[in-house]
């Protein structure tokens, strides 16, 4: 059964789901900035080749470069088995790895982590 968390805990499984990942890691979230601080959680990837990174981001239809900004892309573009899909009417969000995954209402947005009340639920592999 999943787990509620919030706040500081939200924010640590994300980080832990982000950083743990050893053979895939899903990220769906329509809207995404990196900040350093996500930049550095993910650049300890670049080198793992095993490790097939999917990012799937949407709205804005009129102008994409506001769901994901072109440096944001140009960073992931870094990574050798990465897929970026773009799905126009997303509204979900969720972070995953082989052990675990997060339903949550948070984006992967710099600010989202920092200033709003966001929630989830964590839900663990045995």
């Amino acid at each position: 059964m999943g787990k509620f968390i919030r706040d500081a805990v939200l924010k640590d499984e994300i980080d832990k789901t982000i950083s743990e990942a050893k053979d895939r890691l899903l990220i769906v979230s329509p809207y995404i900035r990196l900040n350093p601080y996500f930049t550095r959680l993910f650049e300890d990837h670049l080198t793992k080749e095993e490790l097939h990174i999917i990012i799937v981001f949407g709205k804005n239809k009129g102008d994409v470069k506001q769901s994901l900004s072109k440096n944001d892309v140009d960073f992931f573009k870094q990574f050798r088995n990465i897929s970026i899909v773009y799905v126009e009417n997303l509204h979900a969000k969720y972070y995953g790895n082989e052990k675990q995954g997060i339903v949550t209402s948070i984006n992967l947005y710099d600010t989202s982590f920092h200033h709003n009340i966001e929630f989830g639920v964590l839900s663990k592999q045995n």
